[in-house]
């Protein structure tokens, strides 16, 4: 009999952690400064994982927060990202060489998580690991709520002289950025200890057993109330905002393997080039487009796009074949790193992103002369005004074939001088490639 009993509680438990998580207590956040909010729930040490489920409906960035800037970061979750400061300094993890990295669409339920081990921080995406940058020492602490979402900011920073423990954040450096969350989030742990992939994997879509017996459990919410499930009252939430529980998440049903989704179009290249020194030129290419809307260009000066900005939109052909779109960024800085997307609209509404590209306006695009153009007699001289180094030079024609190609050493002041009397009239592409930068320049062969 004993045995008996052992196999069946063994299967009651494993029937409870493989049960889908209930789809009506979820927390809809549905405006800027919409969250969640605790007290100040430090995690000390050197370990630490955030988890949570989320649904985002629209343009979303902080899922779990305690931080205010790249100093002050206990603990930062986001759909793609993971922030920690230490006492070492800031990381963050990247969106990594994962093929799942860049699949994130909207109105669908994700589980996202972070782990920090005192040697290496990790981020998971649906128990797949995404990324993963070395890290070192002991978390720092402050005085900030944690926030589910976006914490509204307080406008008082002191109460009687003593600072005030609700002053947040997205009042003081970072008040001008949006990050607010926008859609379902539930099932948010934290926790002092670093959990295993496999421990992540086995509760992403089930609610924690015995919470309050947890090891290294801190705060765990599931909304159809406000209460810390864990048992420590002083970290009971408070809504702020258009925020609210008890809500029916539609799009509940959960796919662990996110890489199994097929997106309605396949980009077979996206690049971003410098073009005529201070512009940056994007191209992609597509084939098998089925219910496209639209390409909308997203630029941002970080590689998580925690800050970005829409460029422009662009019209989907629907072809069914290939087809090449283009688009020209002008408003940039020299010398400035920055990271490209392409998030793609379906005609369903549904959104999808491309990977990252990134390129900098370097101040040698600024230090090249081409000249004359057109070239009055067919010779085109390409004057180095502040590069030292091997660089090469191509001369490609309007299909892409390369017709000359030099290496050469330049140093300040140098000249090169490219014939192209023997080609015929047209548009040519010359590039420069320095030690340190690609740059093109269109020349018109009269």
């Amino acid at each position: 009999m004993k045995l008996i009993f052992t196999t069946f509680s063994f299967l009651i438990l494993t029937c409870f952690a493989t049960a889908q998580i209930n789809c009506n207590t979820w927390v809809r956040l549905q405006n800027r400064f919409a969250a969640i909010t605790t007290g100040d729930l430090d995690v000390t040490g050197n370990k630490i994982t955030v988890e949570a489920l989320v649904n985002m409906t629209g343009s979303s960035v902080d899922i779990v927060s305690k931080h205010k800037g790249a100093n002050d970061v206990n603990y930062l979750l986001r759909p793609q990202a993971a922030e920690i400061t230490t006492v070492n300094g800031y990381f963050a993890t990247n969106l990594g060489s994962s093929p799942c990295a860049n699949v994130l669409l909207l109105n669908k339920t994700y589980h996202a998580a972070f782990v920090y081990d005192g040697s290496t921080l990790k981020f998971y995406k649906n128990g797949v690991l995404i990324d993963q940058v070395a890290a070192t020492g002991n978390l720092v602490t402050n005085n900030w709520n944690m926030a589910i979402g976006e914490h509204a900011p307080v406008v008082t920073p002191l109460i009687n002289g003593a600072p005030n423990p609700g002053y947040n954040n997205q009042n003081t450096n970072e008040g001008y950025y949006d990050e607010s969350f926008r859609g379902f989030i539930n099932e948010v742990r934290i926790w002092n200890v670093a959990r295993t992939q496999t421990q992540i994997k086995t509760y992403m879509n089930a609610s924690l057993p015995n919470p309050t017996t947890q090891v290294g459990l801190l705060g765990y919410w599931v909304f159809n109330d406000l209460q810390n499930k864990q048992g420590n009252t002083s970290y009971n939430g408070t809504i702020e905002g258009l925020a609210t529980i008890n809500q029916t998440n539609t799009n509940c049903p959960f796919i662990a393997d996110s890489c199994s989704i097929v997106l309605p179009v396949k980009l077979t290249g996206f690049n971003a080039y410098v073009f005529e020194k201070k512009e940056m030129k994007l191209n992609w290419h597509t084939e098998g487009e089925t219910g496209i809307r639209s390409y909308t260009i997203q630029r941002a000066e970080a590689s998580d796009f925690r800050y970005l900005t829409d460029l422009g939109t662009v019209n989907a052909a629907n072809s069914g074949g290939a087809n090449n779109y283009s688009f020209s960024d002008i408003t940039l800085q020299s010398n400035k790193i920055y990271f490209y997307r392409l998030q793609i609209t379906e005609i369903t509404g549904s959104i999808s992103w491309s990977d990252i590209k990134s390129g900098r306006i370097s101040a040698e695009a600024f230090s090249i002369d081409f000249y004359p153009n057109p070239p009055e007699d067919g010779v085109v001289n390409v004057r180095f005004n502040d590069i030292t180094g091997n660089t090469t030079l191509k001369v490609l024609n309007g299909t892409g074939q390369v017709l000359i190609n030099k290496r050469v050493m330049v140093s300040p002041g140098s000249t090169v001088t490219l014939d192209l009397k023997r080609y015929p009239s047209g548009s040519y592409f010359i590039n420069v490639f320095t030690p340190d930068n690609k740059i093109t320049k269109r020349i018109v062969r009269l």
